[in-house]
């Protein structure tokens, strides 16, 4: 439910804070005073472009703030639009998307008018408010749905159609049997062979540098002489000792390089073979993966899905066979679920055409019609009077025909239990043009819908504003000049709002409309306190 409405610098109202409460608000106020930029920031709110224009003379920016209690849990929804940039969005303060809130205040509301959100116009609100109505249960259906979704997905899981599924073997087989042939040794034989192609690649280089330091190595004469003569001095004991460890280690260094140099050789044939090699393996790499292990991981990823679908003929068989009931039970929900929604859009529109008959629209009728096998495409087609042919609602009425409709459907589907609507609704001067028992009749269904719903109303009739929980006024209260004019936005009681009735009525607070606005006022309590709802 709305608990208060802050706007600032939004057209004529320069300040404005306006507490809401449950029931019926009615919002009325002389032509031209601003009691459609209620409405405008309400919009805002839900979402609606921001019109710099919209921005008071003399401000920078104008604000709305939505103060929305849900139980215990309280949020704040705000739009502010600079005349400059782009508008921004807030939910409780911080920052958000305009669409964000927009799903979120339309969760909380919904307005119908002239230039307003029509949600019954939305995809599937239609097929929603019809299952509302009748108290549908899809449950059934929507898991009959689920399964046979779930076991077409398991089919197409295991490879689909036979042309799909040999394809997808023939592919396999091919993968597996390129990285079989090449006979992988390991994750790391790529690098064995990296090392070993420098070696080849360079082995007549390699060959004369370890001759060379064989060479040298070999003529320790010199050395083992010092050797000796240290040995001779007991002083240098230590550093005949260290001497004779270098002498052992460069007659091993020695050792080792004759022998490496024995198995370094120039091998051309070897060395185009390793080349060769090398590339074979990049090649699987690029296809296959990172690396030489991810190759191997892959082809045993390929064997395990290959054994999956060669398998499949007798996994499909029995999925198949299951499918085939799930179908079966699907068409069976179906019947009923389609069943179902077309007594209940009989039902709902011969009660919404006989609701809509009493608020000036004496020939209205609406048809829904639901097609589809689960009936599940549903239209709501709409005709104001005999003389224009049903259509769909968008196509057809005017925005306050669109209200009205809108309005006896909010009150049938509420009285009839069950409807998931938003706790708020807004009417903006839907009952314009409607005088005599219309107006009594339409001010009834105001006051229906508000027994389940809070109600917003912008009028111009009395009959209604006197049903009102709530009554509030707008009006200017300063026209300063070439300045900006200002309006405010004000709840009356007593004789304030006798005087607000009485200027509905006859236009003036003379002493004879006075005396029926307060009939009004009297008639409407009586009434209220005589409902269910009182």
């Amino acid at each position: 439910m709305l608990a208060e409405l802050h706007i600032e610098n939004l057209a004529v109202l320069e300040r404005v804070t306006l507490p809401l409460g449950p029931g019926l608000t009615a919002i009325t106020g002389e032509t031209g005073t601003g009691k459609s930029m209620v409405v405008r920031a309400l919009g805002l709110v839900l979402g609606d472009r921001a019109d710099a224009a919209l921005v008071r003379v003399g401000a920078e920016e104008c604000r709305v703030d939505l103060r929305v209690v849900d139980g215990d849990h309280e949020t704040v929804l705000s739009r502010v639009v600079p005349l400059d940039g782009r508008s921004r969005a807030y939910i409780d303060g911080r920052p958000t998307t305009i669409t964000a809130l927009a799903e979120a205040a339309a969760s909380a509301l919904e307005v119908h008018g002239q230039h307003s959100h029509h949600s019954l116009l939305r995809s599937g609100a239609q097929r929603s408010t019809v299952d509302r109505f009748g108290a549908i249960d899809t449950t059934a259906w929507d898991a009959a749905v689920a399964r046979v979704a779930e076991l077409e997905a398991a089919i197409a899981a295991l490879g689909g159609d036979t042309g799909e599924r040999y394809r997808e073997i023939d592919l396999l087989r091919y993968q597996i049997e390129e990285i079989a042939g090449a006979s992988i040794q390991d994750a790391e034989e790529e690098l064995r062979l990296a090392d070993e192609e420098v070696l080849l690649s360079s082995a007549d280089e390699l060959r004369e540098v370890a001759a060379r330091a064989v060479l040298a190595l070999d003529d320790d004469e010199q050395i083992s002489e010092v050797v000796s003569e240290l040995r001779r001095h007991d002083a240098f004991a230590a550093y005949s000792a260290r001497a004779d460890s270098m002498l052992a280690e460069m007659r091993e260094l020695a050792s080792d390089l004759r022998a490496a140099l024995e198995d370094i050789t120039a091998d051309p044939e070897r060395l185009v073979q390793v080349r060769a090699r090398r590339q074979q393996l990049r090649q699987l790499v690029r296809k296959y993966g990172d690396d030489l292990l991810a190759v191997i991981r892959f082809a045993d990823e390929c064997r395990d899905r290959l054994q999956q679908l060669e398998g499949r003929d007798s996994s499909v068989a029995a999925l198949e066979s299951e499918l085939s009931v799930a179908r079966a039970d699907l068409e069976i929900a179906s019947a009923a679920l389609a069943e179902a929604r077309r007594a209940s859009a009989s039902r709902l529109a011969d009660a919404v055409s006989s609701s809509v008959r009493h608020l000036d629209l004496p020939d209205a009728r609406l048809e829904i019609d639901c097609g589809g096998s689960a009936g599940e495409r549903v239209e709501m087609l709409f005709s104001p009077s005999t003389r224009v042919p049903v259509l769909p609602l968008a196509k057809t009425v005017s925005g306050g025909e669109l209200a009205r409709c809108m309005l006896a459907i909010d009150t049938v589907t509420s009285s009839a239990g069950g409807f998931d609507a938003p706790d708020t609704v807004v009417y903006d001067e839907i009952d314009a043009g409607i005088g005599g028992r219309a107006a009594h009749t339409i001010s009834a269904e105001f006051s229906r819908a508000a027994d389940s719903r809070q109600v917003l109303v912008v009028t111009h009739l009395a009959q209604v504003a006197s049903r009102a929980r709530t009554q509030v006024v707008v009006e200017r209260v300063s026209d300063p000049g070439d300045g900006p004019p200002v309006a405010s936005v004000r709840v009356v009681s007593g004789e304030e709002r006798v005087g607000e009735v009485a200027r509905l009525l006859a236009g003036t607070d003379g002493p004879r409309a006075v005396e029926h606005a307060k009939e009004l006022l009297d008639a409407a309590s009586s009434t209220d306190m005589d409902s269910p709802a009182g």
